[in-house]
């Protein structure tokens, strides 16, 4: 009984890393998993009386949630005796669980269900050769009984643990609460060898009774973070079971799903490692497989052949499930710890000698969580040294590392010995050769003569263009090219003249993403007067507070972009050790590699043809019956041996593209990869895809993410090949204004480019290897229909609906329009000249024939001139061109109800001076901003009894001395000679001051001279990315103020990086209360699904306001595939976090600010409506203080 309450006590010390509901009591959950304390039931049942032919007991113990309802309760008891009795197994008895009702709080009283324990025992029919096969029939029970509570819908039923091992006791409640409400837990009769405790602090789902932990053999800290795409690959892997067995003894519809979106992370993975023990692998051998460690660049595997072939073996097979986790699991015969790839959970052990000479292993998030690994007892107020306690060992698991007690032996095993061991079960080194061959990066040539048989007609230009070295700098073809095939196609996949002059030529220059600032004022998508791609309705989610984002940077060790081609198998299945994969280096492939692979004897390509005709895509229902012959074709080419599916647009030359349109690629794959699983043949096959709409990291994430395994962007190394080609190009590396850049090497720097941003946005949410992002649909969809949706993108979260597909054909068919003109449109619509450039979409920059933009030239200057002359007319002027816009962001399609009710007098209104108050200024680092447009805000914001916010870049403290030296004359100051129009007594001070991971700045002063202490989780502009300060806008003065050094870029760890759970945040808002108790504490988070949820935790986690910012917010410098498409809109991160903190009676508790784009009082009034109740300006602010918003911030060369 001893180790039960000394996890017991470690427990409750658990308390602060766990969180409770509104009404302080319900916890969000608290358990703890055991042995079977076969003494509780001794008086009704003997274990022993029948064995197992190995003489393990078959007797064993379910704990269950039952309906508290007494009919349900009755019907459902009844259906679990009868499924019992189908497998032979005889119900010994019932025993209602004693609990103490009255401790729980009001949330978790009204959820509670009847809690009871059924004793079964085998019969001569059921009992088994071994104790291992024995506990595979309860599995096989406990899955029929979950699939027929979910049959008969009843949900407050489910299995906590079904075992002749071990048993699991937990609840909503709190961790001191727990052994008050189990009674059995304070009986000492309650013993057990081992004892595994969990504190919930839920966070991605709301707390439920069955979603407390420990699980049936595994306690979860952390987050697995591809959680959706881990789904998807189990499911598939279940279809192509079903479809190559027959049915066996059981009906596999009843049994309940393996797993399920509505579970937590936990729960899921608790269900797969569950699974792979009973197939016969141990837990340590399933974990090394699910949670593999980062062994490519893991110097203490260097020369372990046998351990690296393990991981190499199943990596192909099995997707990591990927995500900061300390994992402790338990059969009941060995109980261990693992740590994820990058060890981001802290887990401390000791092994300790008490006075029996008995060893005791302790594993814990924190040291000093249970008495008896104190070497300090405490007497009479006095602590003396416990002689009768010795630590044997101490430490930490590392990253990847794992160890584990045998409990029958009696004996502790270290990482380097368990992974040997398993290692040394099979031949892995063998399989490993035979079965995966590596296909290495090639040059560019194939692709350089692709585009000289696509756009060069001339024979002498044919001939000159033959002879180019793809190794020199110099290009003998200099506008010698017909171009005008080349943009005909560039067009025709929507490309426009900022993807080509912005994105590629930085891609291709320095191997490095475009960089812009101002963030995104264009339309969403949706809105935009101008035909998407279809990438542009998707928006990457990110990690923030539940989890960390990783850096990719610094973390690159452990982060991957390894991909394998061909049969993916089954882990499970001995027959996968025939399958044979390609290894490929980079998901980026070119022409050269693609025809590599088609040369090995056994890789069977079936090339299918996402174009078809154009006339059929006007007609409705034309793209949706193109993309169901696709997914048949795909199906056939399964059957017939195909071991990679290759999608393709592409055509010989431009010409070929006349009469014909094509399924956007992003819907190709999807759609090809969810009927693939669906069919239960996705295992079988890789999808690569070859295209001209393909061109960002953010295009090339979107395939990924949806199901390619690699892709061939020839129109984008075709528009590398022509920039490359212009004399003014040619002319630049003569002149050294670009480096001496050979056409290899600026294809080159283009795939580098692709890859880093790749790798950027998998760290974003936290997610190390690409074969745990592929598939793992890590999106949120704004403007897609419902019927899109559930049919090609299924499961990615929707909450606006939008285009059909109908109107996503009509999309690509302006693109067509506008490549072609009256050769392909004749008779259809009005005749139009086809262009000789690329058409300017203005995606980016404000043009008057582009798209529109909320900041426009022409609302600045009228901004600007009611501001100088003060004049009320023109101001007006600027707010009706804010009301009256062109839809532009989701509160333009909003309404103010005019019936809801009587007017009021206006002296009932909160008074002007009271509601400025709610006005606060962006989190904008000085730095960012000139010092003189910093201070202005400062000062200006104080005037009004506003705040203003320092951003992450620190600030002098000369500024929170208030200015009194102000000549009343001039309005000048000798302390401040950089700014006018000061009045005596101003103050520069910024009331909010950011802590954000960078730490610039954060002094004691400047935490003590804030009234309020922002944390920095996200940022609109990146969210899931680390502030960037470009190395030209570092000053002598900015660099004192950051501790850094002047013109040296700075860019920041993800924020936050020294926050690894909520239960970190929690720690960092209590110190920050500690430093200075009279500041309130906001966090910032970032619109995205999901945020209520987070909103919930960072509440009960102790902050005092909850800043929600849009996706369209930024000022400094940010990657230009983030700004565009990073992010949600903050009227549906607003709805959903507001909604969700009063559902959960958390409202009361904090204040929301929101910020985005604001510009009006009609947005005050839309965003008040919507639950906030403080107000954020960011951009319009700086244009009121004379920005003109020329998009050069991040090149120092502002020309204001």
């Amino acid at each position: 009984h001893s180790i039960v309450r000394q996890a017991l006590t470690a427990c409750s010390c658990m308390e602060h890393r766990g969180a409770t509901s509104a009404d302080g009591k319900s916890g969000d959950g608290a358990g703890i998993m055991t042995a079977i304390p076969w003494d509780l039931f001794s008086d009704k049942v003997d274990p022993f009386e029948v064995r197992n032919a190995d003489n393990s007991i078959a007797t064993a113990v379910g704990m269950i949630f039952l309906p508290r309802d007494i009919d349900e309760l009755a019907k459902v008891k009844n259906l679990i005796e009868s499924i019992f009795t189908k497998y032979h197994v005889t119900v010994k008895f019932w025993r209602d669980v004693p609990v103490d009702i009255s401790v729980l709080g009001e949330l978790s009283k009204e959820f509670v269900p009847f809690i009871s324990q059924i004793i079964v025992q085998a019969t001569k029919l059921s009992v088994r050769e071994s104790e291992a096969e024995f506990e595979k029939l309860l599995y096989d029970i406990r899955r029929e009984l979950q699939g027929n509570f979910r049959k008969i819908q009843s949900a407050e039923s489910y299995v906590c643990s079904l075992s002749s091992k071990t048993i699991v006791y937990k609840g909503m409640l709190r961790s001191c609460d727990l052994p008050v409400f189990y009674l059995d837990l304070e009986d000492d009769r309650y013993k057990s060898n081992f004892a595994i405790y969990h504190r919930r602090f839920s966070t991605n789902t709301v707390p439920k009774w069955y979603l407390a932990q420990p699980m049936r053999v595994l306690a979860h800290n952390g987050e697995i973070n591809t959680l959706l795409g881990n789904i998807n690959w189990v499911k598939s892997r279940q279809y192509a079971i079903r479809e190559q067995s027959p049915k066996t003894v059981y009906d596999r519809k009843v049994r309940g799903p393996l797993v399920d979106l509505g579970r937590s992370d936990s729960a899921n993975l608790d269900s797969i490692l569950d699974s792979y023990t009973k197939s016969g692998k141990t837990l340590e051998e399933s974990l090394m497989i699910l949670v593999p460690e980062a062994y490519h660049n893991q110097p203490k595997l260097k020369h372990n052949i046998a351990v690296r072939s393990f991981y190499q073996f199943y990596e192909p097979m099995q997707e990591a499930w990927d995500g900061p986790a300390l994992l402790i699991f338990s059969d009941g015969n060995r109980v261990g710890a693992c740590l994820d790839r990058n060890g981001l959970r802290p887990a401390r052990y000791m092994i300790t000698k008490g006075q029996s000479d008995d060893l005791t292993v302790h594993v814990m998030s924190e040291v000093g969580v249970t008495k008896a690994v104190d070497l300090f007892s405490q007497e009479n107020d006095i602590r003396i040294l416990n002689k009768s306690l010795k630590i044997i060992e101490s430490g930490r698991l590392g990253p990847g590392e794992m160890l584990s007690v045998d409990l029958k032996m009696g004996k502790l095993f270290d990482n380097s010995y368990i992974k040997d061991n398993v290692a040394a079960m099979k031949p892995y080194k063998e399989w490993t050769e035979n079965s995966i061959i590596p296909l290495k990066k090639q040059n560019f040539v194939e692709d350089t003569k692709r585009f000289i048989n696509s756009y060069i007609f001339e024979p002498s230009n044919q001939a000159l263009a033959s002879k180019i070295n793809i190794q020199d700098s110099t290009n003998p073809v200099a506008l010698e090219l017909d171009s005008r095939k080349l943009i005909e196609t560039q067009t025709y996949f929507g490309w426009g003249t900022e993807d080509v002059e912005v994105q590629i030529s930085a891609m291709a220059a320095e191997g490095i993403e475009a960089t812009y600032c101002m963030g995104d004022d264009a339309p969403l998508a949706c809105l935009s007067a101008f035909p998407h791609t279809l990438y542009d309705y998707f928006k990457q989610r990110f990690a923030q507070v539940t989890n960390p984002p990783i850096d990719s940077i610094r973390e690159g060790t452990v982060m991957s972009l390894n991909m394998y081609l061909g049969p993916r198998g089954d882990p499970l299945s001995s027959q996968s050790l025939l399958d044979k994969k390609i290894k490929i280096e980079s998901p980026i492939l070119n022409i050269n590699e693609l025809k590599s692979l088609s040369s090995i004897p056994w890789v069977k390509i079936v090339e299918l043809s996402t174009l078809y005709e154009l006339e059929k895509s006007l007609t409705v229902g034309g793209l949706k019956e193109a993309l169901s012959i696709l997914c048949d074709k795909a199906l056939a080419a399964v059957d017939q041996g195909a071991t990679i599916i290759h999608l393709s647009d592409q055509s010989d030359n431009s010409s070929n593209y006349l009469g014909k349109t094509y399924i956007p690629p992003l819907m190709a794959v999807s759609a090809v990869h969810h009927k693939l699983i669906e069919s239960g043949k996705r295992t079988k096959i890789s999808l690569i895809l070859s295209t001209g709409q393909a061109w960002s990291t953010h295009h090339i994430a979107c395939l990924i993410g949806y199901g390619a395994s690699a892709v061939i962007p020839y129109l984008a190394y075709d528009s590398i090949v022509n920039w490359h080609s212009q004399k003014r190009i040619q002319l630049a590396i003569e002149r050294s204004d670009l480096p001496n850049l050979s056409l290899n090497l600026a294809l080159s720097n283009y795939r580098k480019s692709l890859e880093k941003g790749l790798l950027k946005i998998l760290s974003k949410m936290g997610i190390s290897l690409l074969t745990s992002y592929n598939g793992a649909q890590i999106f949120e969809s704004i403007g897609l229909s419902d019927d899109v949706i559930r049919e090609v993108f299924k499961g990615t979260p929707s909450r606006v609906g939008g285009l059909t597909y109908d109107e996503i054909a009509g999309e690509i068919g302006e693109f067509v329009y506008k490549a072609f003109g009256d050769d392909q449109f004749s008779n259809i619509i009005e005749k139009v000249e086809s262009s000789k450039k690329l058409f300017n979409y203005g995606f980016l920059n404000y043009l008057k024939s582009g798209d529109y933009h909320h900041n426009n030239q022409p609302l600045i200057k009228v901004l600007h001139q009611s501001l100088r002359n003060k004049d009320s007319d023109l101001y007006s002027i600027y707010e009706k061109s804010v009301t009256e816009r062109p839809p532009t962001t989701l509160r333009d399609m909003l309404q103010i109800k005019e019936d809801f009710g009587n007017p009021i007098s206006l002296d009932e209104v909160e008074s002007v001076e009271h509601i400025m108050e709610r006005f606060c200024t962006g989190g904008m680092s000085l730095g960012a901003l000139s010092r003189e447009a910093h201070e202005t805000l400062a000062i200006a914001m104080n005037r009004i009894n506003g705040k203003s916010n320092s951003g992450e870049g620190g600030e002098d403290p000369e500024r929170s001395i208030l200015i009194d030296d102000v000549d009343p004359n001039s309005g000048l100051s000798v302390r401040f000679p950089h700014l006018k129009g000061l009045i005596s007594g101003d103050n520069a001070s910024s009331k909010i001051k950011q802590v954000a991971s960078g730490r610039f700045g954060v002094t004691p002063f400047y935490l003590m001279s804030a009234e309020q202490l922002e944390i920095k989780i996200a940022q609109g502009a990146k969210p899931g990315e680390g502030g960037q300060l470009p190395g030209p806008k570092i000053d002598n003065y900015i660099a004192t103020l950051r501790n850094s050094k002047p013109g040296v870029t700075l860019i920041s760890p993800p924020p936050h990086h020294d926050i690894y759970s909520i239960e970190d945040l929690a720690q960092l808002i209590h110190d920050l209360h500690a430093i200075n108790p009279s500041a309130k504490v906001s966090v910032k988070l970032v619109s995205e699904v999901g945020i209520g949820t987070v909103a919930s935790g960072v509440a009960k986690a102790g902050a005092d306001i909850i800043q929600i910012s849009g996706h369209d917010g930024g000022t400094g410098a940010s990657p230009v595939s983030s700004i565009k498409h990073a992010g949600s809109p903050w009227e549906l991160g607003l709805v959903e976090a507001h909604s969700t903190l009063y559902n959960n009676g958390l409202r009361d508790r904090v204040l929301i600010r929101v910020d985005g784009g604001l510009k009006s009082g009609w947005d005050i009034i839309i965003a008040a409506a919507l639950g906030a109740e403080e107000f954020g300006f960011g951009t319009i602010a700086m244009i009121a203080e004379g920005c003109i918003m020329a998009p050069i911030c991040h090149t120092n060369k502002c020309p204001v």
